[in-house]
């Protein structure tokens, strides 16, 4: 197989499987037609000039950077034999010569693999965690839904329970009751999923620190009487769950869209879907559809107004978006981190863009944004292959920090594993609540600053089995770490409870 030049004339294309039937691709064509191709005279392939041109913009790089591949060449894949080419990254020999573009069979799958020459790709030593010193930190924010809503500074913090939520941080545990939600969706096109209805808990949980007697919450529910789809109901309570209420929708919206609640200064967001979006879609700014619908109050949920949502109220203008509900039982729920225009400080009508590196996250595992600078960002993703990201210019342009790697659990230099959770703490530490090589053991680590090794903080979970229980995301909170844990046993209910333990008690 080769690249040909184009060339003037008349072809004869037939085309099958006008009707879709088993077997239709092998008979003959049932349509067929001539196209005449009148083509500039070729600049490829011919009188010895090359088919193939290609080249790399860098001759060093590290790991995580992002290498842009300019020129032309037939990479595009087809279906059946022969394969077209295929572009790979492999290591080359010193002592070999290779031609300015050079193509091999694959001997497994037929095909060709591309070798870019004569420029020469050289790895370099990336950033690394010991260089980076103490990280400043002035804010967080969490991926996807939460159980657990920490704010930063804030005391209280909301926990979700059966039939209640907890509130910590008074002078005792405040229960709020969750049993008036399933009324509060009567009449909706909605109801509460889990089981027992009567006792529904929530998915999803943010505080109003102005407003002390108001609770947002997301709960479980469906649309008649068959699952899949499974939808995220949001609710809201100005009585401490005496009533509750459903969340207004913007325009051209439902309850079937709504996608979280984020805090944005002084006021509480709604964060609706429209259902033409896209969440790994690049777009430009200064377009709607580059806006996310929201519903905004700033009086503990008495009013609402409908808006689109704005720059968070310190540090650069970038924030989560809207995120899928119920995907993770069967697939990845991407989630968009959107940059604002650069200055942005609007708290509404923001026209958001995103970064062409990190675009999106899945938000079925719980990645942390972190606010260092003005400027300065941390994005902690336990799903991805570089687990720790800082970018210096507000989120346009990414580059990874090296972790030192936890030799005694299932965690690789280029990626942590699946299932377990990873945060940045205000005091510069990076803790991990990872399993054990076993499968059987969950088990927490501490990386402080400047360190070249992760340690074990002894019996922070206590005698948790991974297969009949699970330790939740890690959240931080000032100086103290949260997890809520849940243990199911061979018989009976599960049995949650509820962990918030000072940063500088957990030592190893």
């Amino acid at each position: 197989m080769r690249a040909h030049p184009l060339s003037s004339g008349n072809y004869h294309v037939g085309v099958q499987c006008l009707i879709v039937q088993s077997g239709c691709a092998i008979g003959p064509a049932e349509a067929q037609t001539t196209i005449h191709l009148k083509t500039p005279e070729p600049t490829r392939c011919v009188a010895g000039k090359p088919c193939e041109t290609m080249s790399l913009n860098v001759s060093r790089a590290a790991v995580g950077d992002v290498v842009h591949v300019t020129g032309w060449a037939p990479l595009q894949l087809t279906i059946g034999q022969p394969f077209s080419y295929a572009l790979t990254v492999t290591p080359t020999h010193a002592t070999t010569t290779y031609p300015p573009l050079s193509f091999a069979r694959n001997r497994k799958g037929g095909g060709f693999s591309v070798v870019l020459s004569p420029r020469v790709l050289h790895v370099a030593p990336g950033l690394t965690w010991s260089s980076l010193g103490r990280v400043p930190y002035l804010s967080s924010t969490y991926s996807g839904s939460s159980a657990i809503a920490p704010l930063r500074g804030a005391t209280r913090v909301a926990w979700c329970q059966p039939s209640r939520i907890v509130i910590n941080g008074g002078t005792s545990p405040l229960n709020v009751p969750t049993v008036g939600v399933p009324m509060a969706l009567k009449g909706s096109t909605l109801h509460i999923f889990s089981r027992p209805p009567s006792s529904p808990q929530c998915e999803t949980v943010q505080l109003d620190q102005r407003n002390t007697t108001s609770i947002y919450a997301g709960f479980s529910a469906a649309r008649g009487n068959s699952i899949p789809p499974v939808y995220l109901a949001p609710l809201y309570t100005t009585n401490v769950g005496s009533t509750w209420h459903t969340v207004p929708t913007p325009p051209g919206t439902s309850l079937e869209d709504f996608s979280g609640f984020t805090i944005q200064g002084d006021q509480v967001d709604a964060l609706f879907r429209q259902t033409n979006s896209s969440d790994n879609r690049h777009v430009p700014w200064g377009t709607n559809a580059g806006r996310v619908s929201t519903e905004v109050t700033s009086n503990g949920g008495v009013s609402w107004a409908a808006t689109t949502m704005g720059c968070p109220p310190s540090g650069p203008c970038v924030s989560f978006g809207p995120y899928y509900w119920g995907g993770c039982n069967m697939s990845n729920a991407t989630q968009p981190l959107l940059l604002g225009p650069p200055g942005a400080t609007a708290t509404t009508g923001v026209a958001w863009t995103t970064s062409p590196l990190v675009s999106s996250v899945d938000s079925c595992f719980p990645q942390q944004l972190v606010v260092s600078s003005s400027r300065e960002l941390f994005l902690v993703d336990p799903s991805s292959q570089y687990p720790l990201q800082q970018s210096t210019n507000a989120g346009r342009t990414w580059r990874s920090v090296a972790l030192p790697v936890i030799s005694a659990a299932n965690y690789g230099a280029d990626s942590v594993p699946t299932s377990n959770s990873l945060v940045l703490a205000p005091d510069g530490s990076l803790f991990a609540a990872i399993t054990t090589s076993s499968g059987l053991t969950q088990k927490l680590f501490r990386l402080a600053p400047s360190a070249t090794s992760w340690c074990q903080v002894p019996h922070a979970f206590g005698a948790t089995i991974a297969s009949s229980g699970m330790v939740g995301p890690l959240r931080v909170n000032g100086a103290n770490l949260m997890w809520n844990q849940t243990v199911y046993p061979s018989s009976g209910a599960a049995v949650s409870s509820m962990h918030v333990v000072s940063q500088s008690s957990l030592r190893c």
